[in-house]
């Protein structure tokens, strides 16, 4: 289960939910939701075991023993996620 809340920048009161429920590509892969213009969020149960976020010319790091959730700027430009041997993880794009 996963749920998507999201606080956009100016006059603004709080959190808004976006989305939320079960996805397989929440719980086997890596979902990324593309959300009107404004910042992307990647989710995972990390089963994939992704360790490297590539994004934005920026590298992160992520525990492949650990979910994850990971806000990148809109557009990320090149989105890469790799695993512990270096192969890419596919994404699934949501679109909210």
């Amino acid at each position: 289960m996963f749920s998507v809340y999201f606080n956009h920048k100016g006059l603004d009161f709080g959190y808004h939910f976006r989305a939320g429920g079960t996805l397989p590509s929440v719980t086997d892969g890596v979902a990324a939701f593309a959300l009107d213009g404004y910042d992307t969020a990647l989710c995972s149960l990390n089963r994939p075991r992704v360790c490297r976020i590539e994004a934005a010319g920026e590298t992160r790091s992520v525990d492949p023993d650990r979910p994850f959730a990971v806000v990148l700027p809109q557009p990320p430009g090149q989105l890469a996620l790799y695993d512990e041997q270096g192969r890419a993880v596919p994404l699934s794009t949501q679109f909210l």
